[in-house]
Parts: structure tokens; C-alpha cells; sequence
């Protein structure tokens, strides 16, 4: 166990090195994809910096940060980290067809994001309804730069005035991108008024990930 952490903490800051300076090369990914780690060091992993899946750029006063999320994570986060190997090998099933992905959104100020450089209430109830309802017809993936992705799944995740951020789930067809040896999610902001915000991976990237005992 000892040994398995040490092998997991240097990863860790293995690639924090690499993220600060640039992309991890395909040797680090296949190296990462050949870890592995324990459950708990596997959701310390994901949440950290180091996890070569994180993207973040700020646009004015916001903060945009995407993550990907592998459908080992997901059935670890619904089975629970004192199941066993097969419980969650089973539940993975359940996300096997999506490409699921994290949208965070941060704000300038302290309070529910939604409030940010708020003018009147009608100004607020038009936010909430973007984000619940349309903003998922602003997000699209593009495959190879050709091939234009509508979301399959969509879920606003609203945190009030406990952290000054939005956190959206959204999904792709998973066999749209399966070919892809690129994918770039596009975001056209109409909740703050920010322009087109681009995030970008290659595939090695999005299979990048330890494996879990």
C-alpha cells in the first residue's frame, strides 16, 4: 500500500510539473494510463491539476474550466469507493455510451454567479433560464475540425450563494467521436457576453487515465 502511494504521489507531481510548462508528451500519457492506484488516490488524482484532462481559461471577469469525465470515475463516484471490482465494472455500463464532460463557470465576486454585474431581476431570470434550458444549444463539439456535435446530455448544476460558480454536466454520443484523433468543445457564451470559448484534446488525452484496484 505504501509502495502504490509513493508511485501515485510521484505521478502527481509529475505532472504537475509537465501541466505548469506545456502538454503532457505521449510517452507521460502512456505512462499514466499504465499507474495504478488505489480509489481514494484515483479521486485525489482526478481532482487535481495534474490530471492532464483539465482545462481552464479566463475571458474577462469569468473563469471557464472543462474536465472530462471517464465513466470509471462516474461509477466510482455512484457504486462508492468500498465497492468492489465487479460492482463498479458493472455500473460503468450505465455511461458507456456518452462522453460525459464538467463545465465550470467562475465568477468575479463572492455569491451565486448568476448575481455577477446583476442590473434588475428580469436580468436574473433570464440567466437562470439560459442556463437551465438554452444554453445547451451554445455547446457543440467539433470532430477533426469538421463534424459538429450537439449535446446528448445536459445538466445545470446550480450552487446559489454558496461558491461564486455554475457547474454543468454535459455528454456527447460517444460513437460521433470514436474516430476523432481531435475533439474541440465550443462554447458561444450568451450568459456573460464573452465570445466563443474553445477547449481542445487529443485522444491520447481523453484516454489518459490510471487504473484503478
Amino acid at each position: 500500500m505504501i509502495r502504490t502511494f509513493s508511485i501515485s504521489l510521484f505521478l502527481l507531481l509529475l505532472y504537475s510539473c509537465t501541466r505548469q510548462n506545456q502538454p503532457a508528451t505521449q510517452a507521460e500519457l502512456k505512462e499514466l494510463s499504465n499507474s495504478v492506484m488505489s480509489k481514494t488516490d484515483f479521486k485525489t488524482w482526478y481532482d487535481s491539476e495534474e490530471n492532464p484532462s483539465r482545462r481552464s481559461q479566463t475571458i474577462g471577469e469569468n473563469t471557464y474550466r472543462l474536465v472530462h469525465i471517464p465513466k470509471s470515475l462516474l461509477a466510482l463516484r455512484e457504486a462508492g469507493v468500498n465497492s468492489n471490482d465487479s460492482v463498479i465494472k458493472a455500473t460503468e455500463e450505465h455511461y458507456s455510451e456518452l462522453e460525459y464532460f464538467q463545465l465550470e463557470i467562475g465568477g468575479n465576486q463572492n455569491g451565486e454567479l448568476l448575481k455577477q454585474n446583476l442590473t434588475d431581476v428580469a436580468e436574473y431570470n433570464r440567466r437562470v433560464t439560459y442556463c437551465a434550458f438554452d444554453m445547451q444549444q451554445d455547446i457543440h463539439l467539433v470532430t477533426d475540425g469538421q463534424d459538429s456535435i450537439p449535446c446528448a446530455l445536459f445538466h445545470f448544476e446550480r450552487a446559489y450563494d454558496v461558491a461564486p460558480v455554475g457547474n454543468f454536466m454535459i455528454a456527447f454520443d460517444k460513437k460521433r467521436i470514436a474516430t476523432a484523433k481531435k475533439i474541440t468543445l465550443v462554447f458561444t457564451d450568451n450568459l456573460f457576453k464573452n465570445g466563443i470559448v474553445k477547449f481542445s484534446y487529443l485522444k491520447e488525452e481523453l484516454l489518459a487515465s490510471p487504473q484503478m484496484k
